[in-house]
């Protein structure tokens, strides 16, 4: 006598398998931001001075240093435009190229 037919012996076909439930279960977790390194300092929103000072303060430590990586010493006030432009504005700084450093 032939065997019944039973849907249940096939598992290849088996929607939401346990197999299917340990692959979910065993994905990594989705990876996180990488944060900044160091911190940058607290300089209010609209206060201009503190950050030409914090940035003055920096280059008079560091000597020259890339434009890119100034941008990173201190918070920019929303009153700012690019950093490059302001940065040439003001008789304080000088950039040459890429580099910014302090007038003498």
């Amino acid at each position: 006598m032939p065997a019944p037919d039973d849907e249940d012996d096939d598992d290849s076909f088996d929607e939401g398998s346990e197999e299917d439930e340990e692959e979910a279960a065993a994905a990594p977790p989705p990876k996180k931001k990488a944060t900044p390194a160091a911190p940058r300092p607290a300089a209010s929103a609209g206060d201009a001075g503190a950050f030409e000072a914090a940035l003055a303060a920096h280059l008079a430590t560091a000597g020259p240093t890339k434009l890119a990586a100034l941008g990173s010493v201190a918070k920019r006030p929303p009153a700012i435009p690019k950093l490059g432009k302001w940065l040439a504005a003001h008789p304080r700084f000088r950039v040459d190229g890429d580099s910014v450093s302090l007038r003498t």
